[in-house]
């Protein structure tokens, strides 16, 4: 009922918001949900906390990451679906976290390593969605990208399974 109670613009970033896993931070959603988006998406995340459909916790140095509750984020995933959507927010995301994972990656083995790899954790869940989407044929050139960018990041951080995996995967 609650998702009832928004207005049209707040249902359609609810729905866009569905393509991440895990949190989102402000930058993220700018990037990824405010193209063609009739309300700033600030002020839509702002809306949508006040009729608790987004949850805030505070992420790495203070800088606010929005949740989702499982239930409604499936509901969200659906509403996505149906908009016609879901391809581009799709593509978006992983544009977003192919960039994010390419800015990063040379910095990976000097001495930012430690500046970056919290940011990278946290977005680890991102990250695989982004990999699921580009190596199931959503892009695969964009999913290439992921895994070499994200090369350094796994072995450092102890997911050589992950690691194995999806380098496989893209093979």
């Amino acid at each position: 009922w609650s998702y009832n109670l928004l207005s049209e613009d707040e249902k359609r970033l609810f729905a866009r918001l569905s393509v991440f896993r895990g949190g989102r931070s402000l930058e993220a959603i700018e990037a990824v949900c405010g193209d063609d988006l009739p309300i700033d998406p600030l002020d839509g995340v702002e809306s949508l906390l006040n009729k608790n459909m987004l949850r805030q916790q505070e992420g790495i140095n203070g800088e606010p990451r929005f949740m989702m509750l499982e239930t409604l984020q499936e509901y969200a995933g659906e509403r996505l679906e149906a908009s016609g959507e879901a391809d581009a927010m799709r593509r978006r995301h992983a544009e977003y976290f192919v960039g994010l994972a390419e800015r990063a990656e040379p910095h990976m083995r000097q001495a930012g390593f430690a500046n970056w790899k919290p940011q990278l954790e946290i977005e680890h869940h991102n990250f695989l969605t982004a990999l699921e989407w580009t190596l199931s044929g959503g892009d695969l050139p964009l999913g290439f990208r992921l895994v070499a960018a994200l090369r350094d990041f796994w072995i450092t951080s102890d997911h050589f399974v992950e690691a194995k995996h999806w380098t496989a995967r893209a093979c």
